[in-house]
């Protein structure tokens, strides 16, 4: 799997399990959700993806071995009056600490943007995948500009 390499005095890992993978949204209301937790499957632009542990079809990351891994999530809103929730689930239960932003603009035109990283441990074939919910039950701005999801093992 991944081993340390001295390369130069400097510590590498060049096989360490890592992704990026960016939204497909098509900027306004380009993710759809409702009043309830969905898993977002928008994530299909990958940016990077060693060791291919990432799977665009269902966005989701499985852990290729046991170890604590990071995981991170950028969002961007801008819809007037409304409460966006997003967790990381692991094998389909939620994780704390929830991302939550709050937009209270009345024109639409005051946009939010907020990350979050977690840290997990995680067995091997573990899958960590997002979900997300609008408390009004309205669609959010996305693009790969703004909207992201990331993940490495870390130790």
């Amino acid at each position: 799997m991944s081993t340390i390499k001295n390369n130069g005095g400097h510590l590498t890992y060049p096989n360490l399990p890592i992704f990026v993978a960016l939204s497909n949204g098509a900027g306004a209301d380009g993710m759809t959700l409702t009043n309830s937790m969905v898993e977002l499957t928008l994530y299909t632009n990958i940016s990077i993806n060693r060791g291919n542990h990432y799977n665009n079809s269902t966005c989701r990351f499985t852990c290729p071995v046991a170890g604590i891994y990071e995981f991170g999530m950028n969002f961007i809103a801008g819809d007037a009056n409304d409460v966006y929730r997003f967790h990381f689930y692991k094998n389909g239960v939620a994780q704390n600490p929830q991302l939550r932003i709050d937009t209270t603009d009345s024109t639409n035109n005051d946009y939010e943007t907020a990350f979050i990283s977690v840290y997990l441990d995680c067995a091997k074939d573990d899958y960590v995948s997002i979900y997300g919910m609008s408390d009004g039950g309205s669609d959010k701005f996305s693009n790969l500009s703004y909207d992201y999801f990331q993940g490495r093992l870390i130790g």
